[in-house]
């Protein structure tokens, strides 16, 4: 087996093995490593061919997987020291807050003895990123099972509504700094956009929703276009992709390589370098490296690559963060389904292809986290996702002008709004037509599904090897 697909086979071990570590099956784990690795060792002291000893090695990995994941966990209930369900005084440092245009505001306190904690302030609490505070409240500890274990993918061991603010002690450093930033580049849009269209700019840009309306964000919902606004890597990469096609127009492909990365570190420091940004802005950048890499690098390792060293950080991300796992599933759902749906559908700028590509690898995703899917959702993700990169990359230089002159930053607005009317228009229109399916999760489902997947990909490369 060649290296190269060694290390592909290697890194998906690992990963099914913290995969089945995530959803408590250890019997299975113990079962699915014993059996790969007496069959692998008994055909190698048979055959005495080193292929099995490989499939011994990647049956170790399974193990080794699940090991890691169960660490991670051991180590994330050690390294804190929690009252739970006590009423207390608890010191921390506000790292994040997430705003909205309702009556209450999430912040995540990291607590000075340890973990972090998931606390629910009044809107207009006068606190802000990078503070010190001393807050005076009961710490429950979250129910065992899915949202406790989606908490814990960002460090969260407890939760306090509404605790008392004791003290603030204001911080700077380079989280205030980045949460300023970000704050500037939403009021820049409020200020030179319409109420709906800033809402959609500050989400597609920023991942910001606290300016949707109700009706808006069930439009999103009913028209299949919520991911549009989750700032997945695959948004970003639509990005990357624009921006480097228009930087090569004007410079040397190294040059236009280099600017383009530097515009992705731009544009993590103005949604604030919330972690899914930074995980989104590194598989867009790693999409940038796998297209300008070409035969040097497999594209499909790169993106392997990029899963297994973030499930190295967290390895709750594989199971309880939708974003991560929407970005690989659509990145992969194009580089492997989109050639052979593109010669089966007329292709308008490759939009259709890449969009059935992308909705056919996330769908079991989307069913299993949201309960349903929209059957319109294709049509209206091809609609309006051909003007997504020209509208981001307005809104990302109306960001930037707003920085020295809302009026300068008019201009940029100007020449955004009209992609932003369809693309708003065209959500309302699809989300107004309530064509909604429920699709209850099933697990035999969703292995049949992408068993039938893998099988047109399997026949696809094989009629592409005879020539076909």
């Amino acid at each position: 087996m060649p290296a190269y697909n060694i290390l592909f086979f290697g890194i998906a071990f690992f990963i099914f093995g913290i995969f089945l570590a995530s959803i408590h099956v250890s019997w299975i784990i113990l079962a699915v490593t014993v059996f790969l690795a007496v069959v692998s060792a008994a055909f190698f002291f048979w055959k005495r061919k080193k292929k099995y000893l490989v499939f011994l090695f990647l049956s170790l990995l399974v193990f080794g997987g699940a090991f890691y994941a169960e660490a991670f966990d051991m180590n994330l209930r050690a390294s804190s020291v929690v009252r739970y369900d006590v009423d207390d005084v608890f010191l921390g440092k506000i790292i994040d807050m997430e705003t909205s245009d309702y009556s209450s505001t999430k912040a995540i306190v990291k607590l000075d003895r340890g973990g972090k904690v998931l606390v629910m302030l009044r809107k207009y609490s006068p606190v802000a990123v990078g503070d010190a505070v001393s807050l005076k409240g009961v710490i429950e500890r979250p129910a065992a099972g899915g949202y406790a274990d989606y908490l814990a993918k960002e460090g969260i061991i407890g939760t306090s509504n509404f605790p008392a603010i004791v003290s603030v002690s204001s911080g700077g450093g380079l989280q205030r700094f980045l949460f300023g930033v970000r704050g500037r580049v939403i009021d820049t849009f409020k200020r030179t956009l319409p109420e709906k269209e800033s809402a959609f700019m500050s989400g597609l840009l920023l991942g910001y929703r606290g300016g949707f309306s109700e009706d808006f964000t069930a439009a999103m919902q009913s028209s299949g276009t919520t991911h549009l606004v989750a700032l997945s890597g695959y948004n970003i990469s639509l990005v990357v992709i624009g921006a480097m096609a228009a930087f090569s127009l004007l410079l040397p492909r190294i040059w236009a390589f280099g600017v383009t990365s530097f515009a992705i570190f731009l544009f993590v420091v103005m949604t604030g370098a919330e972690a899914s940004v930074v995980r989104a802005a590194i598989m867009g950048f790693l999409v940038l490296l796998a297209t300008e890499s070409g035969r040097f690098f497999d594209s499909r390792n790169i993106i392997m690559l990029a899963a297994f060293f973030m499930l190295t950080v967290n390895p709750k991300l594989l199971v309880f963060d939708v974003g991560f796992e929407l970005s690989f599933a659509a990145f992969l759902g194009i580089m492997y389904l989109r050639p052979p749906f593109s010669k089966s559908f007329m292709d308008w700028k490759g939009n259709i292809s890449s969009t059935f590509a992308a909705q056919a690898a996330v769908l079991p995703i989307i069913a299993a986290s949201f309960g349903s899917i929209s059957p319109l959702s294709i049509i209206s993700n091809v609609l309006v996702l051909g003007f997504i990169p020209v509208t981001m990359a307005f809104g990302f230089v109306e960001a930037l002008l707003g920085f020295v002159s809302r009026t300068v930053a008019l201009g940029a607005a100007f020449l955004a709004f009209p992609f932003l009317k369809f693309e708003t228009a065209t959500i309302e229109f699809f989300g107004g037509l309530h064509a909604m399916v429920q699709l209850p999760f099933n697990p035999w489902l969703m292995a049949v599904y992408y068993g039938c997947l893998i099988a047109l990909i399997a026949w696809r490369r094989k009629r592409i090897a005879q020539g076909n």
